[in-house]
């Protein structure tokens, strides 16, 4: 077997949109070329005006790079911390210190530039640890290790201050060789993660890789560019290396992202097959993304329906939606689906609803679910009602990745109550289906790589104490038999077995990524399920 046969996996991944590119990290390249395009003749323009002039022209620059960020990140998160204008004010602020008036500070003798520059270094090595993923990125959390910089920078070399520091010899080596660092720790990451999974001594083992090439390539390659005699004779000489080096990297990429689709076997297409089929509610646009605030309201099942069932609740609702629609066909059934992305039915605080993707809350999922709930009363007139819902991946404790942002049990429990006694006065069928078992690993991934090394598949299987919460689910059973007409469904026997929740079960694989189901799977238990609803109905 080849390293060849585990890019299929990898570039499956990256078109749909899960995982990383290996080239993802270049975004911060593209920002900085285009800052250097506009800033150059933006200097040249306003400062023959006048000193003042300028510098008022580049705090309203980095004044309205740093608006346009704060909105955005709250908006459109993607677009704060991906384009150019609205990181703009990070380079702004870097070259508006490199003016007079800041000079002229940096050069006064005293003690108070140490003790910014002490204070500014304590700052930031302390955001370094204090900022996490949970919080919404660039926005105002970005001006903290941005302004730490720029006062940094500000204090200059007094040998009293964090200069003297920086001077020391581990600092020197990882600062001459951070361009290199940069361009080759994510790609040794990304492709590492694939082939040897993400535990610590993989992350030591992609560090170490990262030193020694980065090492390499600045001594053999950097090193030997930027001191080229040959290359500083003449411009066009630099241009041309630049664009055939770029037209190379280009064909290599697109050769190996092509070759991927067909460099692989049996076993390895029938992995990337079953992880990349999606349900048929979003295959139909019926899955309301991440920020769409209203609800979609799809229909499936015959004309001449005998019952209607409507299904309300977030991704894990919608990866039933390909069985329900298939029991719908075969007895006779209206299935009707309201689903939104990271959006609980729980009733839980707004300050609570948190969406991994956007980074920030979900402000619109309340809305979304109040309106979803009156159409239901309003519009649908359904015999019962089925809640699906990532429980366990709401509420504290090791089942979720939510940080701060989970929810407790007693909250979580509250939540669920407060929704099922809204629903309660139309007198139907109330079914809460018990989220499945959560494997919290990409297992797609996992069965490829242990695939690719001759490993048994069980080695990506995880135990059924590691992949459910009893408390949550003792704390929805309460909900559930404190209401009319409600009850709940489990099918959790028939997605593990015994004490072990398998990667792959009676020939198919269980799970589409780290907590779904793949639909091939809900298919193999549509009878199951079939069965449960014509029960409770």
């Amino acid at each position: 077997m080849t390293l060849l046969t585990v890019l299929p996996r990898l570039r499956t991944d990256i078109l749909k949109g899960r995982g990383a590119t290996l080239t993802l990290h270049t975004w911060s390249l593209s920002v900085e070329e285009q800052f250097y395009l506009f800033w150059p003749a933006f200097l040249l323009l306003v400062g023959r005006i006048s000193q003042k002039v300028l510098l008022i022209a580049l705090l309203i620059v980095v004044f309205g790079s740093f608006a346009a960020c704060f909105h955005l990140t709250y908006g459109k998160q993607a677009w704060a911390f991906y384009l150019a204008p609205p990181r703009g004010w990070e380079f702004g602020l870097g070259a508006l210190i490199a003016t007079r008036p800041f000079e002229d500070w940096m050069r006064q003798p005293g003690s108070s530039r140490l003790i910014v520059g002490w204070l500014s270094f304590a700052v930031l090595i302390l955001s370094f640890f204090a900022i996490d993923g949970f919080m919404p990125f660039p926005g105002v959390v970005a001006m903290v290790p941005v302004f730490a910089t720029a006062l940094l920078l500000l204090t200059g070399d007094d040998p009293a201050g964090p200069s003297a520091l920086l001077r020391m010899r581990p600092f020197q080596f990882f600062g001459a060789r951070s361009y290199a660092i940069y361009l080759w720790h994510w790609p040794i990451a990304v492709l590492g993660t694939v082939l040897v999974g993400g535990t610590a001594l993989a992350h030591c083992l992609f560090f170490a890789m990262t030193v020694v090439l980065s090492s390499l390539s600045f001594a053999w390659l950097e090193r030997p560019i930027r001191s080229s005699y040959w290359l500083a004779q003449r411009s066009v000489r630099s241009i041309a290396m630049g664009g055939a080096l770029t037209l190379i990297a280009t064909v290599a990429g697109v050769l190996s992202f092509t070759i991927a689709q067909y460099v692989t076997n049996a076993a390895q297409a029938a992995i990337v097959a079953s992880t990349s089929k999606f349900s048929l509610a979003s295959e139909s646009g019926c899955l309301a993304g991440f920020t769409t605030p209203k609800p979609i309201r799809c229909v499936f099942g015959p004309s001449n329906y005998t019952k209607t069932i409507v299904l309300l609740g977030d991704s894990h609702a919608d990866q039933w939606t390909t069985a329900l629609a298939a029991i719908a066909e075969q007895k006779g059934w209206r299935l009707i689906t309201y689903l939104r992305a990271s959006c609980p039915v729980a009733d839980i605080p707004i300050s609570k609803v948190y969406s991994l993707r956007l980074r920030r809350l979900s402000t619109q999922c309340a809305s979304w679910r109040e309106q979803a709930i009156a159409k239901i009363k309003n519009q649908d007139t359904p015999d019962a009602i089925l809640l699906a819902q990532f429980s366990s991946g709401n509420v504290k404790g090791p089942f979720t990745n939510l940080g701060p942002h989970a929810v407790s049990v007693e909250t979580w429990e509250r939540g669920l109550f407060r929704a099922l006694k809204e629903l309660e006065p139309l007198g139907v069928k109330l079914i809460v289906l018990r989220d499945n078992p959560t494997p919290y690993h990409p297992v797609g991934n996992c069965l490829a790589r242990a695939e690719w090394r001759g490993l048994p598949f069980s080695t990506c299987s995880r135990s059924l104490s590691l992949t459910i919460s009893d408390e949550v689910f003792e704390a929805e059973q309460r909900v559930v038999s404190s209401i009319n007409n409600a009850r709940m469904i489990d099918l959790t026997s028939s997605i593990c077995t015994d004490l072990v929740c398998p990667a792959i079960r009676d020939g198919i694989v269980v799970y589409r990524d780290a907590n779904h189901l793949t639909v091939d799977f809900t298919l193999l238990l549509k009878d199951r399920l079939a069965a449960d609803l014509t029960a409770a109905l």
